[in-house]
């Protein structure tokens, strides 16, 4: 399968007949790496969800969680955002904690023109620290569950660092190839921000720069979901 709809089809109807009888219509745990088509079959998932189910959908993406660059550690070949350190990870899941014990949540807007949370452009028209705090609350996206709800998380490690806290989930891990990723990468405007790459010779160390982070935090997920979808 390669339209994003079949991959929404198959992950839907898995997680349907997973979460029957469970504590909601689906929590859906969408994991790969960056540049793997995650979002494209979120999205499509969302439609299916409330077109065909007539449910309500909640998304949670751990790239809003995402560091600013200056809280990230530069290396030579740039900063390493598919890194664990690049987030915010005791701040997702605590949110995600608070969705399923109060009902309701809310995640950061993330700016990935400048790197940063909330948005800079209006901060910088801010008089005072109380303005600031309210620009940033508007920034922030809420959202609510209930019983009935389709729950969906999505990002590099969501498997990892959700799997003990959202209830009775769905596994899925997107298995793109590694290729096809890193040149949606390198032809993405936002990622070339975060890349030190000025010769040709340097792609390739930023290649194997990004594929150790993968390998050892990112591709073992695959090994932990109860469905894998090849790309």
């Amino acid at each position: 399968m390669n339209n994003a709809d079949d991959f929404a089809e198959a992950m839907t109807l898995e997680a349907i007949n997973y979460s029957l009888n469970k504590s909601c219509k689906a929590n859906v745990l969408l994991a790969g790496p960056i540049c793997s088509g995650k979002l494209p079959i979120v999205e499509s998932i969302r439609k299916w969800f409330r077109t065909v189910r007539s449910c309500d959908v909640t998304l949670i993406d751990q790239s809003s969680f995402y560091k600013p660059l200056s809280d990230m550690t530069p290396y030579p070949l740039g900063y390493n955002v598919d890194s664990l350190n690049a987030f915010y990870t005791d701040e997702i899941v605590k949110r995600v904690k608070t969705l399923f014990e109060t009902g309701t949540t809310y995640s950061p807007y993330y700016d990935y023109e400048h790197w940063v949370r909330g948005m800079p452009e209006f901060e910088k028209r801010c008089q005072n620290e109380e303005e600031r705090g309210n620009l940033i609350f508007r920034c922030e996206h809420f959202a609510e569950h209930h019983d009935e709800m389709v729950n969906i998380f999505f990002g590099t490690h969501v498997i990892s660092l959700l799997d003990k806290v959202v209830p009775d989930n769905i596994k899925i891990f997107l298995d793109t190839d590694f290729e096809l990723c890193m040149k949606r990468r390198m032809a993405s405007n936002r990622y070339q921000r975060v890349a030190n790459i000025k010769r040709f010779a340097d792609r390739r160390a930023y290649h194997d720069f990004v594929w150790e982070e993968n390998e050892w935090s990112v591709y073992p997920q695959k090994s932990m979901a109860q469905l894998v979808l090849q790309n």
